[in-house]
């Protein structure tokens, strides 16, 4: 009686083969018994795109309700998460609204020797962020925040401070750098910026708005060279 010939694991023998076994044999498969070592997985991994998502929500709902009208919940509905998604992310519904108004507001990119851009670019921001598709969350953060109310009142300080200090750092360059002269008021530039900014966009009716959006980058480019020039005639006064 013919011996069929040794299969390795995983082989199917030839139907063809030397052995003269064609037709006789009909093995299809051969099972590898061999044992694998499979990595086990600790957790689903995060996907980098449910951030940006989960930060919209946070920002519309906040924009639409208020503190008092904002949820995990109602977050987790209007993204399209589960619940776990952000608190694997965020420990508390005060940690995604800092991280959500930190992730609005971020700066953008410094030029480098460039005083006059940055401040341009500076200026630029705080347009768009009135402007833009967040800005119900943005005034309402400044009003709850002025009033103190929790948790608007912290998120609006360092927000803030932390305009307030960026801005500052710029100027005072400038003026070390004798880009600006010595005389110039930190104060009385951030105030004429920042404060002409707010007021242009507030006093237009809403039917000017898209028309306010589409000039916004030459109003702050000329109010920014506006502004320095006083500055430097200024201190020219002062010396004279």
């Amino acid at each position: 009686r013919e011996s069929l010939p040794a299969l390795r694991p995983g082989q199917c023998p030839d139907p063809v083969s030397r052995s003269g076994l064609a037709g006789r044999v009909n093995v299809r498969t051969v099972k590898d018994t061999t044992i694998r070592r499979v990595p086990v997985r600790t957790g689903r991994p995060r996907k980098p795109e449910i951030s940006p998502g989960v930060l919209d929500a946070a920002l519309r709902l906040y924009g639409e309700r208020g503190w008092s009208g904002l949820s995990i919940r109602s977050v987790c509905e209007l993204a399209g998460v589960g619940r776990s998604s952000i608190y694997s992310r965020w420990s508390s519904l005060d940690e995604l609204l800092t991280a959500a108004f930190v992730w609005h507001l971020s700066a953008p990119a410094p030029a480098a020797d460039a005083f006059r851009e940055n401040l341009i670019a500076e200026a630029r921001l705080r347009a768009a962020v009135y402007l833009g598709k967040y800005s119900k969350a943005v005034y309402r953060l400044m009003v709850e925040g002025q009033l103190g109310l929790e948790p608007a009142a912290p998120i609006y300080r360092q927000l803030l401070r932390t305009e307030i200090h960026r801005e500052q750092a710029l100027i005072e360059g400038a003026v070390a750098s004798g880009e600006l002269p010595a005389e110039s008021s930190v104060r009385r530039i951030l105030d004429r910026i920042e404060g002409t900014v707010v007021m242009h966009i507030q006093s237009s009716p809403a039917t000017r708005l898209d028309e306010v959006r589409a000039g916004i980058d030459v109003y702050v480019q000329e109010l920014v060279d506006d502004v320095l020039d006083m500055e430097r005639a200024r201190a020219a006064r002062i010396r004279a």
